[in-house]
């Protein structure tokens, strides 16, 4: 019987451990949705498409200051990308080789509201 209630003490406090580790234990605003909303648009640096550079959408921001990883999209040739990211604000980054290499673009930040009625975001970098 001593066992037994030892055993239930310790899980409670294993499962109250996660719940706090997982949100519940506060610092910071809840997240307003869970709900991934796609995102489509086009990367052109020098006017050219960026084939080959990767778009990251990191939905981390005041209200989710713990999402992560980024939701990132290889560009595509003709200089299209298409992702899933959280709604709210997300912060633009862009990866790459070549011209996506340059330290301009790597200096790149950009911060777009996601939201069920944006329409394509065109990134186009100097």
């Amino acid at each position: 019987m001593r066992g037994e209630k030892r055993r239930t003490g310790i899980l409670i406090a294993v499962a109250l451990s996660a719940a706090w580790g997982c949100g519940g234990g506060g610092g910071g605003a809840p997240v307003k949705s869970s709900t991934d909303t796609k995102v489509t648009g086009m990367l052109k640096i020098n006017g050219k498409p960026a084939a080959g550079a990767q778009v990251a959408f990191n939905p981390a921001n005041s209200e989710r200051p713990s999402a992560w990883p980024p939701r990132t999209a290889q560009v595509q040739a003709d200089g299209s990308f298409q992702l899933w990211t959280l709604p709210g604000d997300n912060t633009v980054t862009i990866t790459g080789t070549g011209a996506a290499a340059d330290p301009k673009v790597a200096e790149f930040k950009k911060v777009v509201n996601v939201s069920g009625s944006l329409g394509p975001v065109n990134l186009e970098l100097p």
